[in-house]
């Protein structure tokens, strides 16, 4: 996801989103899993970015069509 959110336009939801995402990709390196301050953190800001991720998941499924 972080690698999608990428080719979207830069804002300062995008860079929270972002950062949450490294964080929590962080912790699982670390541990095996992100703990659930940072689950939480990540969902509040998922559901605040539900067009964000719409557009995302949409641009995903069109690259799979396209075999990319």
């Amino acid at each position: 996801m972080r690698a999608d959110l990428a080719r979207t336009r830069a804002t300062e939801q995008t860079a929270e989103l972002d950062e949450a995402l490294a964080d929590a990709e962080d912790g699982i390196t670390r541990t095996g899993s992100a703990d659930e301050s940072r689950l939480r953190r990540l969902r509040a800001l998922l559901a605040d970015a539900a067009s964000l991720t719409t557009v995302l998941t949409s641009a995903g499924n069109v690259a799979g069509l396209l075999g990319m």
